[in-house]
Order: structure tokens, then sequence, then C-alpha cells
């Protein structure tokens, strides 16, 4: 991950907003990926080829109604790395 010049952030505990984003990655991923099944060590591969695929999925492709204009986290990133100033001003607006 530091490799392509992401950094980790730690959430506040029992700080809901700062969770929201991770909730609804989680929620997602469950329903729309993984769903009620239970898999066994012997799927591990296959799963994480699935989550994997989804993980793509979910950043590249799935708009999100909580970013501007519906984005997809990789067009706002894009967006961000391009006109900082503006891209946090559309998130005020989104959010308040």
């Amino acid at each position: 991950m530091e490799s392509t010049g992401a950094t980790h952030r730690y959430s506040r505990p029992y700080k809901k907003n700062e969770q929201a984003h991770i909730e609804n990655f989680n929620k997602a991923l469950r329903s729309e990926c993984l769903g009620d099944a239970y898999y066994s060590t012997s799927e591990l591969a296959e799963v994480q080829q699935k989550v994997d695929e989804f993980a793509g999925h979910y950043i590249h492709q799935r708009w999100h109604m909580g970013l501007p204009d519906m984005m997809t986290p990789a067009q706002f990133q894009d967006w961000h790395n391009r006109d900082p100033k503006r891209a946090k001003v559309a998130l005020e607006k989104v959010y308040g």
C-alpha cells in the first residue's frame, strides 16, 4: 500500500462517523460478494480472489452516494490529486 503513496489512517474508537466508510464497505462485501455462505480454509484462495475482484469493482466501477456527483472512489482520488481544494469543498457540500 505504501508503494502507491497511500498511508494508514486510524480512526478514533466509538466515533461512528469515522467508521461509516469502513462499515459501508464491510456491509457491501458481505451482502454483494460473500453472502451468508460459510467457507472452509481449503477455499481461501478462491475467496481471496472473489474479494480482490469485488474490491477492484468497488473502487473503480461502483459509484458512491457519499461522493460528489456519485463518483467512484478512484474518480474522486484522481480529482483530489488534480485539484485538492475543489475536491474538499465538494465533500463539504455533501457532508455539511
